[in-house]
């Protein structure tokens, strides 16, 4: 199997032995017939040996089939690729002599790739008792679930909550988005969980000696040997590792590895389905995983880059902001579906990262100046709307609606997406003004 095959295409490829197509036909061919295709008697010993490993971990069992087969099996004689012929008794007597060596060896080769094949069969197991269940359920038989009747629980300070995708907004450099989420993985790490870093941007040598600085729990910690070339290639390792949170550093740098191109601003239901794939993340491996996706804000605006279809489809929301009276300081707004709190943080260098700040005093707002005519009008929008859905939401003189507009434009605190003409609020300038 190669790193691009997801467990679900696997067990589709299997069969009822745990092996591929060709791998059977290669136990039918020289363990039935003694047909050697390979370069060399002891080379077809050696892949039927290791075919087998696919099938049991029982040496004995293995054993007898290699026994059994027409490689080893002491009679007639076995033609070889070049139309020599052997006798079988001479592989029968290596055999007696170098067998149980040769399955030691191929049980330890073959260990990691049984385990993802057992790991695809159950999967596969699983996805057929889901298959066969009603698909229709009543709300009151969900909500004899507890856990759903609770806020996601959090499986780190500032960023991951249990089935819940993140997107963490910032500036490059002035905010600290890497450093944030590194210091925010080491504590998830340092509380048992297992946590998988996806970097397409930074390389080995930043991400190795950001957490060895932080002290992080480095055999907690998972990352990709190099930079991936596919959806398939990450959500392979999710499936196999099961971590319980994972960090993507970035998300344009992502989609750039994986699918050559970044959606335009104007693709709106393409962002969507683009950051909506990170959210099937939460229950590829294990369940309830919490996802966080790094994305760069405007330096105009501090608002997230691209379309408005960015925003549909993750849980929450989360800002990072720098506090003008306290350069360390950094702010995290969120927004979302739970309303999560926002909260502080203080950044202590690299060895130390960001610690939190309890009972800090939200910075003085430092934007323009908020009427409660043009808040009301700004409350009224909501996201993706057009000129008329927000007109009619807003109510009231159409003059004055016009006038808050153009000023919401010109300070920045709303949007307007000239490919698709609607409007969308700027929360990083919103939370600014007063």
């Amino acid at each position: 199997m190669t790193a691009l095959t997801t467990p679900e295409r696997l067990a589709e490829q299997m069969n009822a032995d745990g092996l591929l197509a060709w791998e059977a036909a290669a136990v039918f061919r020289l363990e039935e017939y003694g047909d050697i295709t390979e370069p060399s008697a002891s080379e077809a010993v050696w892949r039927l040996c290791t075919i087998l490993s696919y099938t049991t971990r029982d040496p004995v069992a293995i054993d007898a089939r290699m026994r059994a087969s027409a490689l080893v099996d002491g009679h007639a004689e076995i033609i070889l690729k070049d139309g020599r012929t052997i006798k079988r008794t001479a592989q029968e007597v290596k055999w007696e002599r170098l067998g149980a060596r040769t399955i030691t060896r191929a049980l330890a080769e073959t260990e990691r790739e049984y385990k993802r094949r057992q790991y695809a069969r159950e999967l596969a197991a699983e996805a057929t008792a889901v298959d066969d269940a009603p698909l229709d359920v009543t709300v009151a038989e969900l909500a004899r679930n507890p856990a759903l009747l609770q806020i996601p629980a959090a499986i780190s300070p500032w960023l991951s909550w249990r089935g819940t995708l993140t997107v963490l907004v910032g500036r490059e450099k002035l905010a600290g988005k890497s450093t944030l989420m590194a210091s925010d993985a080491t504590a998830a790490a340092r509380a048992g969980h297992t946590v998988l870093w996806v970097d397409a941007e930074q390389g080995h040598h930043r991400v190795v000696k950001r957490f060895v600085d932080l002290g992080a729990p480095l055999d907690r910690l998972v990352t990709l040997t190099r930079r991936p070339r596919t959806w398939a290639d990450v959500e392979a390792i999710i499936a196999r590792v099961r971590p319980a949170a994972i960090y993507v550093d970035s998300l344009a740098s992502f989609l750039m590895a994986v699918d050559g191109r970044v959606p335009d601003s104007s693709e709106g239901e393409a962002w969507q389905a683009k950051v909506g794939r990170f959210k099937t993340w939460t229950m590829l491996g294990a369940p309830d995983a919490g996802v966080t996706v790094a994305l760069h804000a405007t330096k105009a605006d501090g608002n997230y880059r691209g379309s408005t279809g960015i925003g549909a489809a993750p849980d929450a929301i989360v800002t990072m902001r720098a506090d003008p009276a306290d350069a360390p300081r950094r702010w995290l707004d969120c927004i979302g579906r739970w309303g999560f709190p926002a909260q502080c943080v203080r950044f202590g260098g690299e060895a130390k990262g960001y610690t939190s700040v309890d009972g800090a005093a939200a910075p003085t707002a430092t934007g323009p100046k908020l009427s409660a005519t043009r808040s009301a009008i700004l409350a009224a929008l909501k996201p993706g709307a057009t000129w008329s859905e927000w007109r009619k939401a807003a109510g009231g003189s159409e003059a004055t609606f016009n006038s808050a507009v153009r000023w919401l434009r010109e300070q920045g605190l709303t949007v307007l997406d000239d490919a698709t003409g609607t409007y969308r609020r700027n929360e990083f300038e919103i939370g600014q003004a007063a």
